[in-house]
């Protein structure tokens, strides 16, 4: 009897362990996509406008860090 609750524990401890690995990895993809969410509405909003300067750098710097790609080459695209 004891084996079997000592089987039954180590179990669920993997379980648990499992779980929490799943809990964070989607807490830092949910994170992630806040990120990509952001960045493309930054992107929908000054489509068609004038750039002002600063916000044109930090969606490029963005843009290469996230997408690894040039923004000005998203917005030629999205043009088409």
């Amino acid at each position: 009897m004891k084996k079997t609750f000592a089987l039954l524990h180590d179990l669920n401890r993997d379980l648990i362990g499992e779980h929490a690995k799943r809990t964070a990895n989607h807490q830092r993809l949910v994170a992630a996509l806040k990120s990509v969410n952001q960045i493309v509405q930054k992107a929908a909003n000054i489509r068609g406008k004038r750039f002002p300067i600063p916000l044109l750098d930090s969606l490029l710097l963005l843009s290469f860090l996230f997408f690894n790609c040039d923004f000005a080459m998203i917005i030629s695209i999205s043009h088409s």
